[in-house]
């Protein structure tokens, strides 16, 4: 039993694209606004659904329509499954094009108007996000691996005493900001992201000036009158985390902690946090750059479990085997001199990766490599081959990126 259908027009149209999975039976549909906010929602015929929302008024629809076996939606991403013929994608992508949505107060899309984050209270949330466009399609379609690694290190090191959270959609975020605002806000800069990431996080300062507002990633000068420029530019980033930012975020963190989060009693001491930019009466104080000596200190997003969700959407998992890259091109993030040395992740954690990847990977044939320079080290050889070993036992991925 599933329940009533009762979908009616409720607000402003949703557009809807299509898309099939390499997989039989498997349709997805990604429409323009956000259904579920953070979570998951998931759906098995014979369920009784017994909710109100939007959501559940659509998979009671679908499972009427006869032949779903599944429905799994998560954000503005709806995958339907069937052990049978694949599902009818027309008559689907009608019945959710007719959900209408109405956006109660407090549970709108980010954006001047709508964006109630109300004040916070003592709270130990840290929100971590690499964020993407979602107006038209998913635009960044990649699993969001740098900041995953962060959030994993942090986990390791300080998750009894935070509560940390990975998002990669600004809908997803947005609506947990409204329902249970975050002490910190750190997100990943990249030169297609930093417009939408600083509008976000703008907003949210305005109406949380507590907020702590962390930004990180190779968007970010290397000159010391640029860094300050940009961070006056900014003034609601409060601290910019470079290179890598596993052992630099946690440092900030526990600092700040100790300060009670109060940012600008911290910033007035000048204390520098290592890999780590901030302002302070408008000098800039910079703590420097280390590289990690280890990298398999960092913990893997995948084996902990961290990337699971994302398996659902149609993104593509990432694969970082090394850091570091022995040229110096000026033109390059990566071309600075602490950078240079090249430094491996274990290969049997690798290929436990890759194998983690295979299992779940859903309707996505492609496997995206960050290595600065995957191919030319010897050691490369031993990850081509682990590949190849999963392509064999589980025909996946049929196109690397590298």
């Amino acid at each position: 039993m599933v329940g009533r259908c009762s979908l009616g027009s409720m607000g402003q149209a949703v557009t809807v694209v299509a898309s099939t999975s390499s997989r039989p039976g498997i349709v997805r549909f990604e429409i323009n606004r956000c259904l579920t906010g953070m979570g998951h929602e998931r759906y098995q015929a014979g369920d009784k659904i017994l909710g109100e929302r939007p959501v559940d008024d659509l998979a009671r629809c679908l499972f009427g329509l006869g032949g779903v076996d599944y429905i799994g939606v998560f954000s503005n991403v709806i995958t339907v499954q069937s052990s049978g013929e694949a599902p009818d994608m027309h008559r689907i992508a009608d019945v959710i094009a007719s959900l209408h949505l109405h956006y109660r107060e407090g549970r709108e899309t980010l954006s001047n108007e709508n964006l109630s984050v109300p004040p916070t209270t003592a709270n130990r949330r840290v929100y971590l996000g690499d964020l993407t466009n979602t107006g038209n399609g998913i635009m960044a379609l990649t699993f969001p691996l740098g900041i995953s690694y962060v959030t994993a290190y942090a986990k390791q090191e300080l998750g009894d005493r935070f509560d940390f959270r990975l998002f990669k959609f600004p809908e997803a975020l947005g609506q947990a900001m409204n329902n249970e605002p975050p002490k910190v806000l750190a997100l990943s800069n990249y030169s297609w992201n930093l417009e939408l990431s600083y509008k976000l996080s703008a907003l949210a300062k305005k109406h949380d000036p507590s907020l702590v507002v962390v930004f990180g990633g190779p968007n970010f000068p290397v000159v010391s009158d640029e860094k300050l420029a940009f961070l006056k530019q900014r003034p609601a980033v409060d601290f910019y985390v470079e290179l890598e930012g596993e052992v630099g975020f946690v440092d900030l963190l526990s600092k700040l902690e100790a300060s009670e989060f109060d940012v600008e009693a911290f910033k007035q001491t000048k204390e520098p946090v290592g890999n780590c930019s901030y302002l302070s009466g408008g000098e800039l104080i910079d703590g420097g750059i280390e590289r990690i000596a280890d990298v398999n200190m960092i913990p893997s997003p995948y084996l902990t479990g961290l990337m699971d969700e994302f398996f659902e959407l149609p993104l593509s998992p990432m694969l970082e085997t090394t850091r570091g890259c022995p040229f110096t091109c000026t033109f390059c993030v990566e071309g600075r001199p602490t950078y240079s040395r090249v430094k491996s992740f274990h290969i049997d954690r690798v290929q436990e990766e890759l194998r983690y990847m295979a299992e779940r990977v859903n309707g996505v044939n492609e496997l995206t490599i960050t290595d600065s320079n995957f191919g030319m080290n010897k050691w490369d050889l031993a990850t081509a081959e682990a590949i190849a070993r999963v392509q064999s036992e589980f025909q996946w991925p049929t196109l690397v990126n590298a």
